[in-house]
């Protein structure tokens, strides 16, 4: 399971906040950033991911829900329809392309 929740909101910004919203949070230690976003569109959103002070190890946990149609949702007989889904991707580099799916709200977890 990954823990989701972290204390300290840090300055974000989006160059595309009418479908692409973001907050960031960082641990009292200083050695977790997490990255909260929300695709407000119906389709997929690729996104540049800048980030400045934080140098992190290039791999990265990501918790994603969503990527159904706003109707969708569970029943006894697909109770699994829509899920959270986690993962782990490679985010080398300052400047790291993520492809965010529609409807969905993405957690993506670094750390030093």
């Amino acid at each position: 399971m990954i823990t989701n929740w972290l204390p300290n909101v840090v300055k974000t910004t989006s160059s595309d906040e009418q479908s692409v919203d973001i907050t960031a949070k960082i641990s009292d230690s200083g050695k977790t950033l997490a990255l909260y976003v929300v695709n407000l569109f119906d389709h997929p959103r690729e996104a540049v991911i800048n980030i400045d002070n934080f140098r992190h190890k290039g791999k990265a946990k990501v918790w994603t829900i969503g990527n159904c149609d706003l109707e969708e949702l569970n029943t006894d007989t697909n109770m699994y329809n829509v899920v959270p889904k986690t993962s782990e991707v490679s985010l080398p580099g300052k400047n790291m392309k993520y492809n965010f799916p529609k409807y969905s709200y993405t957690i993506i977890t670094l750390n030093r």
